[in-house]
């Protein structure tokens, strides 16, 4: 015999409501991260036929590496330097991508302007990257 009352109606109601909403988000998020995973998709299969088809793409790799190393130096001095600028953080780290020369220090580093920086530090990357 099947229970049969408001109340456990509406409450079954309710919960299938919240399920369902529940799995609604979930296929909404899963098509969103396809999404993302197709765009990426489309610019490394494009970057790989440009590998394959022969052309230079020393350009598009110095683009890169000059928005990463950008990227270091805002993340770690941001567009201000001043005094109490602590360049040691940012050294650490592109000596983990390249070795650093000995000039770069941060005493050499403080006399310079945000942009001063990313300059030196694409100079001294250049020749090794």
């Amino acid at each position: 015999m099947p229970i049969e009352h408001a109340l456990v109606s509406k409450s079954i109601e309710n919960a299938q409501t919240k399920v369902e909403g529940y799995n609604f988000d979930i296929r909404k998020h899963v098509v969103e991260y396809d999404d993302v995973m197709n765009k990426q998709r489309e610019i490394i299969y494009g970057e790989r036929n440009k590998i394959l088809s022969g052309a230079d793409l020393k350009a598009n790799i110095q683009e890169m590496i000059h928005k990463s190393l950008e990227s270091l130096v805002s993340q770690y001095i941001g567009e201000q330097i001043d005094e109490e600028t602590d360049f040691e953080p940012l050294l650490n780290q592109l000596r983990m991508i390249f070795p650093v020369p000995p000039e770069i220090t941060p005493d050499y580093l403080a006399r310079m302007s945000a942009d001063e920086v990313i300059d030196a530090i694409l100079e001294a990357a250049g020749p090794r990257l």
